[in-house]
């Protein structure tokens, strides 16, 4: 059909304006390169596990937390203090999870009732850092909701996998996100996350860079390492002066989770085993004192 040259011209323009908008569209929600985040506020599938934890009234998420099942989360064990140099247990009753939606303002939100953190956690280092939630009243899983199967091993150097959560993209200057994010990183040697300062670590850690070199921020601490639909670990501290990720490898805590998971109440018992470990190595007095603090600041 014969049209005048300006039409044409007009029609031209749009079609190319329709072109590059449905080709931002696809970039923006998800399958570029970048990774930046999930679409919009719709519930993505592959990420149904992630879970926010709150402190108190914070306007941001104080960490991730990853479903193990409708009672229990993992999460860092960091998480579960205040404070650096003379960290305090923070109490129960200020902490709550946040699962179902990839829009934590749209999420639903759950009281926490009890907190576990490994025997040997040092508030100061990188060993052992990792925490069981288990929640007052149980999530409803299914749609919105799902739990996800630990891994029994970690991934070796060079595997892809994946990071998500809801903190901002440091060397972007970019303020946290409402709505998840997520990208693909790739095993590093243990060497790549320590620094100098790390001479203490005796735990064998997972280290991961982002492909792209994004930094992620402490808002992402104790968020979901997954490959192959597992999860390998949870994030314990984020790449600062060119180091990688590094995560809690939670193939080496299955006991632990088990332990806490199936021990409900004040928290003494998912510790029994580790006393007997701790009598052996640091002494009885040593081990019997760390059991009785643990004890005293479970709720």
């Amino acid at each position: 059909m014969w049209l005048p040259s300006a039409l044409r011209a007009v029609l031209l323009l749009q079609a190319a304006s329709l072109a590059i908008g449905a080709g931002a569209v696809r970039t923006a929600n998800g399958g570029d390169a970048d990774a930046r985040h999930s679409a919009g506020s719709s519930w993505n599938p592959d990420f149904r596990f992630q879970a926010s934890l709150w402190w108190h009234r914070d306007e941001f998420p104080l960490c991730g937390a990853v479903v193990l099942d409708e009672r229990n989360l993992v999460t860092a064990g960091h998480c579960i203090y205040d404070g650096i140099m003379r960290p305090t247990r923070r109490p129960i009753n200020f902490l709550r999870i946040t699962v179902g939606s990839s829009d934590y303002q749209k999420a639903t939100s759950y009281d926490v009732g009890y907190t576990y953190t490994h025997f040997y956690f040092d508030t100061l280092g990188l060993d052992h850092d990792i925490a069981v939630v288990r929640l007052k009243k149980p999530m409803k899983l299914g749609e919105k909701v799902r739990s996800i199967p630990l891994a029994t091993s970690a991934p070796a150097p060079g595997t892809v996998c994946q990071l998500s959560g809801w903190g901002s993209w440091a060397n972007r200057g970019e303020n946290n996100a409402t709505t998840l994010r997520h990208m693909d990183v790739v095993v590093q040697t243990q060497d790549k996350c320590l620094g100098p300062k790390d001479t203490d670590v005796t735990t064998p850690l997972i280290c991961v860079a982002p492909k792209n070199g994004d930094v992620y921020t402490h808002a992402d601490d104790g968020g979901p390492l997954t490959c192959s639909g597992q999860l390998v670990g949870v994030v314990i501290r984020n790449g600062r002066n060119g180091l990688g990720v590094a995560v809690t490898d939670v193939s080496l805590y299955t006991d632990f989770v088990a332990e806490s998971v199936a021990h409900p109440g004040r928290g003494a018992w998912p510790f029994v085993s580790s006393l007997l470990t701790g009598m052996a190595e640091a002494g009885t007095c040593l081990a019997i004192t760390a059991l009785l603090a643990r004890m005293s600041s479970a709720r």
